[in-house]
């Protein structure tokens, strides 16, 4: 966070690029940053990529509403553009580059004096055309110098660490938050504030009401620490897991799982192994789980627990055995209830579906896609055909 407010406030490069892995931080890093730089009146704009907005088509034009709110001397212009061409908005991004920053910026009477920021977030959730949109940026801030900066924050995957490698250093910033020494702090920070919750708690009192505090001791909470490597995913696992059941047999379970020396995410997937491992019937834990979580859902968003009582049925389940099956994975499982009632089961994490579906990382809880589809199939054409059966008889 050091490093990310000496860029806005002292380096001259118009961008800035902060990576670091799945569950590193970077979108709560992204939230602070764009709380904090709208109070002092430095943000244009944000725009944060997800699995449920991926398709960057919405995104200059997007960013081009908020710089018209935000920065009074280039709205006029991005108002008649639009005005002018109300096609502009499905129009391909070149042509938005130049009709609602460009020509607006250079009709602009005067230029405000800070350089205004623009933070975009989740970039590699971008479905496509992450290096098309890089260029356009650079195309922006290299050839016409709008007062804009842009702060960018993505895993560093392999096409985006291309065009950053192709930047001319006085041009762009890069920022690695790999498990620095203030990511641990923060950590153990973390860590230790919620084993006191636990410790503390109505749910756990009979047990530790004669154990004392530090619990566990601060020996243990550094071994954590060490293990997570300063991503917050690997402690917020561990605390939802010994919170769930019996604290004190959890977290020993815990520290018989792993070696030192191992990386952060080995000893995540060790601990998605231990929690898995507490589910006697592994193949029925791992149809319910791929009914629910096969990426095809995923990609569409699609967690809903609306239609349990078909899942149930299209896999030959009785009834509520999807959900007694859901209760003891609320470490990695969060089961939403919306104003209309409607029940959504979201990984806490992506890590945890990607363990699943990753053979060489789940070992015997991998789900196999095409396994899963068939089933689903099967069990589909199962309760057509004794639909159709039941239509029959009552003729």
């Amino acid at each position: 966070m050091n490093e990310v407010e000496r860029w806005i406030d002292l380096d001259q490069t118009k961008i800035c690029w902060i990576h670091g892995p799945a569950g590193a931080g970077k979108s709560a890093i992204a939230q602070t940053v764009s709380e904090m730089c709208s109070a002092r009146g430095q943000l244009a704009a944000s725009f944060f990529f997800s699995r449920s907005a991926r398709h960057a088509r919405r995104f200059f034009t997007t960013i081009a509403l908020q710089i018209a709110h935000s920065m009074p001397q280039m709205r006029q212009g991005i108002c008649k553009a639009v005005e002018d061409d109300l096609q502009i908005l499905h129009k391909q991004h070149s042509a938005q580059l130049k009709q609602l920053f460009i020509l607006p910026l250079l009709s602009s009477s005067s230029a405000p004096s800070p350089p205004f920021l623009v933070i975009v977030d989740g970039l590699d959730e971008c479905d496509g055309g992450q290096s098309t949109l890089l260029l356009h940026i650079l195309e922006l801030v290299e050839t016409h110098h709008p007062p804009l900066r842009f702060l960018i924050f993505s895993r560093p995957e392999p096409q985006i660490c291309h065009f950053f490698d192709t930047v001319p250093m006085n041009t762009s910033t890069r920022i690695s938050i790999y498990g620095d020494h203030q990511a641990r702090e923060d950590v153990c920070l973390f860590l230790r504030t919620g084993f006191n919750t636990i410790h503390d708690s109505e749910r756990h009192a009979a047990i530790m009401k004669h154990v004392p505090k530090p619990w566990p001791s601060d020996e243990i909470v550094q071994l954590f620490v060490d293990r997570s490597g300063g991503y917050f995913i690997y402690a917020s696992t561990v605390l939802k897991y010994v919170d769930d059941s019996s604290c004190i047999d959890r977290l020993q379970e815990i520290l018989e799982l792993s070696k030192p020396g191992s990386s952060a995410f080995a000893e995540l997937d060790k601990l998605y192994t231990q929690i898995l491992s507490t589910y006697l019937d592994t193949d029925l834990l791992l149809r319910v789980l791929g009914g629910l979580l096969t990426p095809v859902r995923s990609r569409l968003h699609l967690y809903d627990l609306e239609g349990m009582e078909s899942l149930q049925a299209i896999l030959g389940l009785h009834p509520g055995q999807v959900e007694h099956i859901l209760r003891g994975l609320h470490s990695v499982l969060a089961i939403q209830v919306s104003v209309d009632h409607t029940r959504r089961v979201k990984p806490f994490h992506a890590s945890f579906p990607q363990f699943l579906f990753d053979e060489s990382r789940a070992g015997r809880y991998y789900i196999n896609q095409e396994n899963i589809n068939a089933d689903i199939v099967r069990g589909t054409a199962d309760l057509m055909r004794d639909y159709d059966k039941q239509k029959s008889s009552l003729r």
